[in-house]
């Protein structure tokens, strides 16, 4: 008896363990898709990486969403750079209510760059932006996710 319950024990630490690396490594690529599809960059190719962990995927969190790449239009230190009747403007940008946003600019409202569906399973929480990087942190519902899939 005392062979079967230890046994048992190794059996349950061998599938927290599995799960703890595998869980993982299949969620980061699909945060990754999600991620591109919803690029304000088109077709630009895009370095996007992930970072996850299993506790925080229990908790409904990934670690941080990096996107990089090379000569990407629009971008400026803090913003994004836009033509306007012919003149170029740089705006900064940020995360709101979940979203990527330009901020309400003369009372015209915000302007969505990156937003979440309603039953998109992820939301915006933070942004940092350089003109060779665009790092956004998100929070994703893993419960959502996984039941999707």
């Amino acid at each position: 008896m005392r062979s079967f319950f230890g046994f048992l024990a190794f059996v349950t630490g061998l599938i927290v363990l599995v799960a703890a690396f595998a869980v993982p490594a299949f969620v980061a690529p699909a945060i990754a898709t999600e991620v591109r599809n919803a690029s304000p960059f088109g077709d630009q190719p895009l370095d996007v990486q992930v970072d996850v962990n299993a506790i925080g995927l229990i908790r409904g969190f990934v670690s941080e969403i990096r996107v990089s790449g090379a000569d990407l239009e629009r971008v400026i230190s803090g913003g994004i750079s836009l033509v306007v009747f012919g003149q170029r403007v740089e705006v900064a940008v940020g995360v709101q209510d979940g979203a990527f946003v330009v901020p309400d600019l003369l009372g015209a409202g915000t302007f969505e760059i990156l937003a979440p569906q309603p039953d998109d399973p992820w939301r915006l929480t933070g942004s940092a932006i350089t003109p060779t990087e665009l790092k956004l942190t998100a929070e994703v519902d893993t419960n959502k996710l996984l039941g999707e899939r």
